[in-house]
């Protein structure tokens, strides 16, 4: 019973460490953020931080590992038993627009770290917690390929990055000027809109490519400047 107890008492105390660390690092950056500032947050010492977790990178490694699961878990739920796959495009885009605004300096952090770390599996996390996550759109954008709704002629990859990139655009012009929910939910439909209507396997392969960059350029002239 002792040892069960010793668990329990050193799981609440990493899950208070995560909790202070994720704050941290949403308010003041990776940088700024000292593990003296996550240890006051947790109530407990430097030193029971590098027992748990080795280092400050280690630290972020937790926190990034930890927020793209619950991401992941929670963009599944949004999707279940939400139809067909165009559906469940337009719940993805709008999920992740309003995920990304809302969490926009959290994901400066892991975009700006989990690229350029020092630390190589914080760099080999972050690509693979990515992947996790644009490729669950992917897999949607190529049901809907099946569908017949999207043409052979544009890379799928493109796509996502078109609905990934101005997710993040809109989130750094929200950090200036705060959009409304509704605004926020209006900018995924046409994120959606122009994603179907730029990709019709009817259009030639350049007039195609043509159409999405002018209805997305049309989009991100509508939302607030970076």
């Amino acid at each position: 019973m002792k040892r069960s107890s010793e668990q329990t008492r050193g799981e609440r105390t990493r899950q208070a460490i995560l909790a202070s660390a994720t704050q941290a690092f949403r308010d003041r950056g990776y940088e700024r953020a000292t593990t003296a500032d996550v240890a006051q947050g947790a109530k407990v010492s430097e030193a029971t931080i590098f027992n748990h977790y080795g280092s400050k990178s280690g630290l972020l490694l937790e926190v990034m590992e930890s927020y793209y699961r619950d991401t992941l878990l929670e963009l599944e739920e949004a999707i279940r038993g939400q139809g067909g796959p165009e559906q469940q495009l337009r719940v993805m885009v709008r999920f992740w627009v309003l995920r990304v605004v809302k969490d926009w300096s959290l994901a400066r952090v892991f975009s700006q770290h989990g690229r350029f770390s020092d630390d190589p599996q914080v760099v080999t996390s972050y690509r693979e917690l990515s992947r996790g996550l644009t490729g669950r759109v992917l897999a949607v954008l190529q049901n809907l390929r099946t569908e017949g709704k999207i043409g052979d002629d544009i890379p799928l990859y493109l796509l996502r990055d078109v609905i990934f990139g101005a997710g993040e655009h809109i989130a750094l012009g929200a950090a200036i000027r705060p959009r409304s929910q509704a605004e926020l939910e209006r900018a995924g439909e046409q994120i959606v809109g122009l994603i179907l209507a730029g990709s019709k396997p009817s259009e030639k392969s350049e007039a195609s490519l043509a159409s999405l960059e002018a209805k997305l350029d049309q989009v991100l002239q509508r939302l607030p400047e970076a």
